[in-house]
């Protein structure tokens, strides 16, 4: 059961992406989509040049993660922003969303591949004397306790939590990836990724970052969900 778990973990890592690209496609696409590959590679070295300025080598107390996640948000913040004066670079709705599925790419499906294949080879491969062939007899132990030790709802939590952010980072992005959002937008982005980040990076009560996560899931696509106020008397 876990290994079928963690495929499909990592195909909707690739499918999310794709339904994304395929839903917006238009000539010229692949250009935004390399935009926005180009985009995640610069806040990411962003992010590790002033993580490593910040002397955050580990993520070990609440202090540093909270550093951590204001140097990520100020990242996305400031190269999105920065993108901006590149001559067509952002345009309509349909653009941002293949810019943030070129983004995506990288950060949701080769991020989850590089993290988590290991643990669909070992599932492949689920014995000592399986695993010795590859890794030494004390390396191969510690794979085995480790890949024991995650549990089904572990990976239930790890799918859901997957799906809920990509589809929040697609609705912050759809806000500043284009021609016509302004400094209003942008404030929205910015704490958006701030109260992402914060509850993924800063809160371990997993109650309370999957209500966040549905609360900012709900006020991203309330419109889109058919939920509307009704109109007083």
């Amino acid at each position: 059961m876990k290994i079928i778990l963690l495929l499909v973990f990592l195909i909707l890592s690739l499918a999310f992406p794709l339904m994304v690209a395929i839903g917006n496609k238009k000539s010229g696409m692949l250009i935004s989509m390399a935009f926005g590959g180009f985009l995640y590679l610069l806040s990411t070295s962003m992010t590790n040049f002033l993580a490593m300025a910040a002397g955050l080598s580990e993520l070990v107390d609440s202090e540093d993660k909270l550093t951590y996640v204001v140097i990520v948000v100020l990242s996305l913040t400031l190269v999105t922003m920065m993108f901006r004066v590149l001559k067509k670079g952002y345009s309509d709705q349909k653009n941002a969303d293949l810019i943030y599925s070129g983004f995506s790419l990288i950060n949701t499906f080769v991020y989850n591949m590089s993290a988590y294949s290991i643990l669909v080879f070992i599932a492949m491969n689920h014995s000592l004397e399986k695993l010795t062939k590859y890794y030494p007899v004390e390396v191969a132990q510690q794979l085995l306790e480790h890949y024991d030790g995650i549990s089904i709802s572990s990976l239930l939590l790890l799918i859901t939590e997957m799906a809920l952010t990509f589809w929040i980072l697609k609705a912050l992005f759809n806000l500043v990836c284009r021609d016509d959002s302004g400094l209003f937008e942008y404030l929205l982005f910015l704490i958006g990724l701030f109260v992402h980040f914060y509850s993924q990076y800063c809160i371990e009560n997993s109650l309370i970052v999957f209500t966040v996560y549905l609360i900012l899931f709900f006020v991203n696509y309330r419109g889109k969900l058919g939920i509307k106020r009704k109109s007083s008397l």
